[in-house]
């Protein structure tokens, strides 16, 4: 589980130091939810953190490139 944590935090400082608009809010949303639901895989881990994250085609293509498990 921490592992995951580490990755949604390393993932989600990657994506805010290259511009998306993130704040600390989105983290702890990102958290719970990895929390709350169990995960099968990583892909729908991903799949659920570009839902609250990503707002566009752009912040979609960044967070291909920055999600690192």
């Amino acid at each position: 589980m921490e592992d995951i944590e580490k990755v949604i935090r390393s993932t989600f400082m990657r994506l805010q130091f290259s511009g998306m608009n993130l704040g600390m809010g989105e983290l702890l949303d990102a958290v719970r939810i990895y929390r709350a639901y169990d995960f099968q895989n990583e892909d729908k881990l991903k799949e659920s953190l570009c839902l609250l994250w990503c707002k566009s085609d752009a912040d979609r293509l960044q967070m291909e490139r920055e999600w690192k498990v």
